[in-house]
This record gives structure tokens, C-alpha cells and sequence, in this order.
């Protein structure tokens, strides 16, 4: 019996880091989806848009009630655009705009 250590080393080799965007949105309403009054999902990888490749809503993934409450998402980039907008991992950017200028991207999906 050998050791899967060579294996892994092979594949770590291979890996290849990427930067991306995680968003936590708040909504007051729920989010429309085709109509429906209640989201059919949990999470979902996201097709046909370059920006966002995973959602998750928090708020049914967790069980809370979705009366009453802020609707929360969460919201991961493509590596893609990780890339593109990447900034410096220490000090510089100016932060506050640049989560805001994310934040109009996620509304104009809906």
C-alpha cells in the first residue's frame, strides 16, 4: 500500500489561485423571481452572467422567517471578474465605492 501523498503534491501543483468577490446583501423585500412570491432555493451556480458565478439565500438557508426581516444573500464572483477588479490586499482603494458600485451591479441582474 503506497501513500496518496505524490498524488497530492501532483495536484497541487496544478492549482491555481484566483481572486473573488464575496457580497452579503441586505433587501428589505424578497427578491422576484419569475414571478414567484418565495425563492425556490437555497444556493445556485449562476449561468449567462460574467460577474457572478454562485447565490446563496441566507436567509431560507437558514430557516428564518422571511416576514419581518431583511432578506440576505450572499453573492461570489467569477474568478474573471476577481481578476479584473482585484485590489490591493493591504491599505489603498477606496473600499466604500467600490462595494457600492458591486452592490448597483448584483440589482441590475433582477
Amino acid at each position: 500500500m503506497t501513500s496518496g501523498l505524490p498524488l497530492i503534491a501532483k495536484q497541487m501543483k496544478r492549482l491555481e489561485l484566483s481572486s473573488i468577490w464575496a457580497l452579503l446583501a441586505a433587501f428589505e423585500e424578497p427578491l422576484p423571481f419569475s414571478g414567484s412570491t418565495e425563492v425556490p432555493f437555497e444556493g445556485a451556480f449562476v449561468r449567462g452572467v460574467d460577474s457572478v458565478s454562485w447565490m446563496a439565500n441566507n436567509t431560507k438557508k437558514l430557516l428564518i422567517s422571511q416576514s419581518g426581516g431583511p432578506h440576505c444573500w450572499t453573492f461570489l464572483s467569477t474568478a474573471a471578474y476577481g481578476k479584473q477588479n482585484k485590489v490591493p490586499q493591504v491599505g489603498g482603494g477606496n473600499f466604500k465605492i467600490m462595494y457600492q458600485e458591486l452592490g448597483l451591479q448584483v440589482l441590475d441582474w433582477f
